[in-house]
């Protein structure tokens, strides 16, 4: 089995995939990701993952994020949530001649994440959030098919943003509200404590939109 097969095994293209790799730990990242169709339909669907560090999402975004969202776009959304998943090379030799410049990017994106480099865990990190900025920034407003991607080098920096966000998706495990400072302790805590880590992975799992 190649190093797609395994992904795409691990991972299977859908609505209801869950994306988490693993418990919470001090190296984990994050990845929120979205996908709206044009008027008049203006479905859309987005989710958070995590992953152990950043290795597992650099891989994650060659063999698995990155092909969902150029099968998307290069196809003009007539790729399903639930269609197979084919590798990045194989969707983009399969696109017509006309998205040149656009298939063009989407090889540029793969390569720079093939030899993103970084010293530590934030480093890459920080390194996949230029890169996933890229893709947002081309794709996100487009006014036909938008594409997002936002990548965070920690649960803490996850969680600030995501309760900036929408604070009424944070809850304790009773449902009541909680205050800002409380939900970035737990996140602060997600690593050390399973209870605190398991509230975190939860919200995160049932937060769907930015």
């Amino acid at each position: 089995m190649d190093v797609f097969d395994d992904w795409n095994d691990r991972f299977p293209r859908g609505e209801d995939a869950d994306h988490r790799v693993g418990p919470l730990t001090e190296d984990s990242v994050f990845l929120f990701q979205s996908v709206t169709a044009p008027l008049p339909s203006g479905a859309h669907w987005g989710s958070w993952s995590w992953y152990e560090n950043s290795l597992q999402l650099r891989a994650h975004l060659l063999y698995v994020a990155l092909p969902d969202m150029a099968a998307t776009w290069l196809n003009e959304g007539a790729v399903g949530l639930n269609a197979d998943r084919q590798p990045l090379a194989a969707t983009i030799a399969g696109a017509a001649d006309g998205w040149g410049e656009d298939k063009h990017f989407f090889e540029e994106l793969a390569h720079d994440l093939e030899t993103s480099a970084g010293a530590t865990n934030r480093d890459l990190a920080t390194e996949m959030q230029q890169l996933a900025r890229q893709l947002t920034e081309r794709f996100g407003r487009t006014r036909t098919w938008d594409l997002r991607m936002q990548v965070f080098p920690s649960v803490t920096d996850a969680g600030a943003f995501l309760f900036d966000k929408d604070p009424e998706a944070i809850t304790d495990v009773a449902g009541n509200p909680i205050s800002r400072s409380e939900w970035l302790l737990l996140c602060e805590r997600a690593a050390v404590d399973r209870d605190a880590g398991r509230q975190v992975e939860d919200t995160f799992a049932d937060a769907f939109e930015l």
